[in-house]
């Protein structure tokens, strides 16, 4: 009995063998029956059969071909009917219909790409209906033969002559001949065919069929249908056409494809469809669009979709039916029986069979197969197989690792390792598949590890098989399975797998218990952490850290309490060493802030202080936090915990990885393994099988399970907050909240200090903002406009606990008022405590200011709030209640300055409005009037009282009262001097310029410069800032060129040195301090201009040179009265 490599339905279509060897799936009836019931007219005639190498689909089209071709003999029909008659009724009968018919189909092949799909269809068509001999034309060949001739005609005369002198020739006229083309006279066509290279200088007769290809096969069906034969298509490795066809045919292959399964099931009788692909059509799309892969899709459901999988008990039946024919003289031993049969009542391995079916079918039947080789060799067989290594070539090949070769050579079992030299016989060709790691690894290891052993590359090539097949999640490749797979003892195994270990070519996961391949590095990785051990110093602050970084489960939910409140209350799980309680050091004891509850979990150092420390907790009396004590010690997890620490200072350390690639990654596998013992000594607190005791507010509780801790959690939360408000707001009410929660928030606070009075807070929408106004005020009724009478009973304690601190506390730090709300009992979550303060005291609020280190917060708004919230140890507030007698000073006041109140101001309460106000007031004077001292004493002391309102508003008001409190009229009086300060200090300042020049007006001034000698009036700044004045600006002139600086922004210090620069500027004049050698005098137009003698400048000579060398040369075609009189401008312009 032989097996082919594979099937090909053109070559093996017909033959006997196939019938005779075939041998009923369950695999293929799904297949068979449906293509059965198509041709019996009960079916669809539509089909895709789907599946992977070797699982016998083309061997599928072959038989049904066969049979509807009618081309096997009847005796040999028989053999195949009276299989199904066995083990299928349907089948049998579907099969004695079909041979009751008296329609042919003519079998349609195709393979792989051939070429587009319309000309590869209908080729394939008409090359059947040739090798048929059925005399049937293609309309499409007719209309391109009417074509050409057409075109000859037309563009090509001397072709066409030709063409009618080879027609007269052969003695046909052209109108007779083209009603004998028209009627499809084969005799004819192929007359043009013959002529056709002559006359087109050797080109060949191509067939295009690319228009009306659905028309030209209707046309075929519909003349078959006379003679009562149809077509059966067949189109093998369909998938390879997907692959390969071009991106520009996408769309009209699609609709050709979606045509035809309608043509077979709609509008023909005698027209079926099979294409056999390794995937459905969609999985060949994924490097297209979307539009792409959905649009084939759609078109698959067009056609009746089978998959035929890799049916392992099939497998089984078939592979025993064969080896029995094939090595019926290999018998297994009763003693090897015995033991493989006891290994597969241990490792269940195959699942599909049951007891009877493994001992008769695996144990014997397969013999001598081993039977973990025989497990393996399905899932093998489809991810390598191919057409040329499938599971049945396998068992009659002569080939390295091929059943044959081995029983030839061997009188032993075939062991699963030798089946890695039947699929990969040449190391150096496997290629790199990304999918299996595994198989990559192995390449590797025996590159780098010389000399290795054929027992230990056997179990190499175990391990990478049996991982590649996916096996390690059935069963694991523990010691035992690895010496049953092998056939070999455990200890001959184990001594083995030690030595490979030793190699660095295989590790124990312990995480998962099996064994798998390793591709270690050069180092000695536990000779490295216990060099790193002996001079570890770890604090215990990171061995606690270490240890949390383990806990699987780190927080615990009070789930009762939450449901009431709707809120997510719960307690965070942390260690602590019993020694700290011992020695009552609790300051490490400081994980308030991260949760609503503690849960502690102890670390024994000695199980004789256990006892000393439970006592210790039961008087300790905690409400907040829960204590287990085990009754096992720490020492059992140190050494992980230290090694842990080591690992990751190796992995932190750049230059040792770069010394070995697969260093780092032998690093993280080993950190795996210690975190599993870690994870699995604090797994003895979690699973509440060991002897713990659990000591909670002083009492001892005994705590079974995980419910029984949450709902004890649940009590404790109730008896601590049994008081804090109701806010059904999953995304708010929590601890920490996202930036567009905090946002919404900062607006919810805004809203309630600038529109307090407004309904809904002037809050609308269906944004996070309105959400948060909804679930706070809305559904709990809470409006801020009537705070005395708050229907919510929390919210009304948690207002007057606010309300009572302030009366008895009117200063004091923010986190007294954040305390409040933070801490029992109402225990208020970090975002709302700004929404709750600013609400709960609205009415209190605009008397209320805060300071930070002694600086006056002038703007409140809601972002502002919510970070003077998280630092409020940072902030004092201060609570003032304004009595009637500062009425009549904000009156006055608010008239006084009434241009600096806007709108908005306006909306503001009344002394922030009068303290802002009278800022704007003072910052509106002129820089001269806020500085200078040179006033009288009390006005020094207003402007003084108002600038400290930026600091402290409600001091400096209060100062303003005490002062003014009683004479209203000389605050008044004090505003106008301070206002009207600017304006007469000018004047004086005026007066005493006139006074110094002893002039009286700004003409007797100007007089007074003009009487002074020319080099005053062009060098003298004094002199010069008069002359170059009017009478309107003659002082800010005269103020610029002196000191700079405009008049409005002068001090008292300014006033000094401008009276000390006019003072030097007229002691020159007096002096005489002119150097008249030095000057040149000219008169011009009774002018004296005065010229100072100079040395020139480098830029000064070059700028002479070049006007002196210009007039110069200008002067030769220029009179001489004009360069004169040129000159004469230059000096009246420039030369003052």
């Amino acid at each position: 009995m032989t097996f082919k490599a594979s099937v090909n339905i053109k070559f093996d279509f017909g033959k006997k063998e196939f019938f005779e060897r075939y041998i009923p799936t369950p695999s293929h009836a799904e297949v068979l029956r449906g293509l059965l019931k198509g041709f019996n007219g009960t079916g669809s005639k539509a089909h895709i059969v789907v599946g992977p190498y070797g699982t016998g689909k083309s061997l599928l089209g072959t038989l049904v071909s066969s049979i509807v071709s009618k081309v096997v003999e009847k005796e040999t029909f028989n053999v195949l009917v009276e299989k199904f008659n066995q083990v299928d009724d349907e089948i049998y009968r579907e099969l004695d219909k079909v041979r009751n018919q008296k329609r042919i189909y003519l079998p349609v092949i195709l393979n792989g790409y051939e070429g587009t799909f319309r000309q590869a269809v209908l080729s394939a068509i008409v090359r059947t209906l040739k090798e048929n001999k059925i005399p049937i034309v293609v309309p499409g060949i007719v209309s391109k033969i009417l074509s050409i001739i057409d075109m000859w005609e037309n563009d090509y005369p001397k072709t066409y002559d030709h063409f009618l002198k080879l027609l007269r020739e052969c003695k046909k006229d052209l109108e007779l001949w083209r009603l004998e083309l028209l009627s499809f006279n084969e005799m004819e066509i192929e007359w043009f065919k013959t002529i056709y290279p002559s006359l087109t200088s050797g080109a060949q007769f191509v067939i295009d069929y690319e228009d009306d290809f659905i028309s030209q096969v209707q046309y075929v069906l519909k003349e078959l249908d006379k003679k009562n034969i149809g077509i059966f298509m067949v189109y093998d490795e369909f998938g390879r056409f997907l692959q390969n066809m071009p991106v520009e045919q996408i769309h009209q292959t699609m609709q050709d494809i979606q045509d035809l399964a309608e043509l077979a099931d709609h509008n023909t009788n005698n027209f079926h469809l099979m294409y056999i692909t390794h995937k459905n059509l969609r999985h060949y799309f994924f490097r297209y669009s979307d539009e792409y892969r959905s649009e084939f899709q759609r078109i698959e459901k067009r056609y009746v979709l089978y998959h035929i999988e890799n049916d392992r008990a099939t497998y089984v039946r078939l592979i025993q039916n064969v080896l029995r024919e094939l090595y019926s003289g290999k018998k297994i031993t009763e003693d090897k029986e015995k033991e493989y049969i006891r290994y597969l009542r241990r490792f269940s391995i195959f699942p599909e069979l049951n007891q009877v079916e493994i001992e008769n079918l695996v144990v014997q039947g397969a013999y001598p197969l081993h039977p973990v080789s025989l497990a393996l060799l399905p899932t093998l067989s489809s991810l390598f197989g191919q057409n040329e290594r499938t599971l049945f070539t396998f068992l009659e090949s002569s080939q390295v690792g091929g059943l044959l070769n081995f029983v030839s050579k061997y009188d032993s079992v075939y062991t699963a390792s030798n089946l890695f030299d039947y699929f990969f016989p040449i190391l150096e060709e496997i290629e790199v598949y990304e999918e299996f790691s595994d198989l990559n690894v192995y390449q590797k290891l025996i590159k780098k590890i010389p000399n290795l052993s054929e027992k230990h590359s056997n179990i190499l090539k175990f391990i990478t098989l049996w991982n590649i097949a996916g096996m390690q999640s059935k069963c694991p490749l523990t010691l035992e399975f690895i010496s049953f797979a092998m056939d070999r003892e455990e200890s001959e195994v184990e001594a083995y797998l030690k030595e490979l270990t030793k190699m660095k070519a295989i590790r124990f996961n312990s995480i998962r218990g099996y064994w798998e391949l390793f591709e270690g590095s050069a180092f000695n990785i536990d000779e490295m952490i216990e060099n790193k051990l002996q001079v570890l110093n770890l604090s215990r602050e990171k061995r606690l850290q270490i240890l949390e970084e383990h806990i699987v489960k780190k927080f615990y939910l009070a789930n009762e309490y939450n449901d009431v409140k709707s809120m997510t209350r719960f307690a965070s799980v942390h260690f602590i060493f019993s020694s700290d309680i011992l020695n009552g050091n609790l300051s490490v004891l400081n994980h308030k802030k991260q949760a609503d509850s503690l849960i502690y979990l102890v670390l024994l150092e000695s199980a004789t202080d256990r006892e000393n420390v439970i006592s210790i907790l039961f008087n300790q009396k905690d409400s907040y936090n829960f204590y287990c004590v085990p009754a096992f010690e720490y020492a059992s997890v140190n050494k992980y915990v230290e090694e842990y620490e080591i690992v990751n200072l190796l992995l932190k350390d750049s230059d040792l990885l770069k010394s070995d690639l697969d260093l780092k990654q032998e690093l993280i596998l080993k950190r795996e393994e210690i975190s599993f013992g870690i994870r699995r000594f604090v797994g003895r607190y979690s699973n509440f099988q060991e002897k713990l005791e659990w000591v909670v507010c002083g009492e001892k509780r005994e705590i079974k399970n995980e419910y029984i801790l949450e709902k004890l959690l649940s009590n404790v939360m109730f008896d601590i907050y049994p008081h804090t408000p109701e806010v059904r707001n999953d995304s708010f009410n929590r601890k920490f909240v996202n930036r567009v929660q905090l946002k919404a928030a900062y607006t919810v606070v805004d809203h309630i200090i600038k529109y307090h009075d407004k309904p809904s807070l002037n809050i609308a929408g269906n944004g996070p903002d309105y959400l948060i106004y909804a679930t706070i005020f809305k559904n709990n009724q809470l409006d801020i406009r009537q705070l005395d009478n708050i229907k919510s009973e929390s919210f009304r304690l948690l207002r007057k606990s606010l309300i009572e601190l302030l009366e008895k506390k009117p200063s004091g730090d923010l986190s007294d008022l954040v305390n409040i709300l933070r801490n029992p009992p109402f225990g208020i979550r970090e975002p709302l405590i700004p929404i709750y303060i600013v609400s709960l005291l609205r009415d209190k609020w605009d008397n209320i200011s805060f300071y930070r280190n002694d600086m006056y917060v002038a703007e409140i708004n809601g972002e502002n709030l919510f970070k003077m919230i998280e630092e409020a140890e940072q902030y004092i507030y201060f609570y003032y209640e304004f009595g009637n007698e500062y009425e009549e000073l904000f009156k006055l006041l608010e008239g006084l300055f009434e241009r600096y109140i806007d709108d908005e101001l306006a909306a503001a309460p009344k002394h922030l409005k009068i303290a802002k106000a009278s800022l704007r007031w003072m910052r509106s004077l002129s820089r001269f009037a806020q500085v200078s001292s040179d006033m009288e004493e009390e006005l020094i002391q207003l402007k003084e009282k108002i600038r400290q309102i930026e600091v402290n508003p409600n001091q400096s008001l209060e100062a303003l009262i005490k002062k003014y409190g009683n004479n209203l009229e000389l605050l008044k009086e004090h505003v106008s001097a301070i206002e009207s300060f600017y304006i007469n200090k000018k004047e004086q300042v005026k007066n005493k310029v006139y006074e110094m020049m002893n002039v009286s007006s700004y003409e007797e001034l100007v007089n007074w410069a003009n009487e002074q000698d020319p080099v005053s009036k062009k060098q003298n700044r004094l002199v010069v800032a008069i002359l170059d004045s009017d009478s309107e600006n003659w002082f800010d002139l005269l103020t610029d060129r002196m000191v700079g600086v405009s008049f409005d922004t002068w001090s008292d210090n300014t006033v000094q040195m401008f009276f000390n620069q006019i003072s030097n500027e007229y002691s020159q004049l007096a002096n005489g301090n002119v150097n008249k050698e030095q000057n040149i005098h000219l008169i011009i137009d009774g002018d004296t201009k005065v010229i100072s003698r100079v040395n020139l400048s480098p830029k000064s000579q070059t700028l002479y040179q070049n006007i002196n060398r210009i007039i110069r040369n200008g002067g030769k075609t220029v009179p001489q009265e004009e360069i004169e009189y040129l000159i004469y401008q230059l000096v009246k312009e420039f030369v003052k």
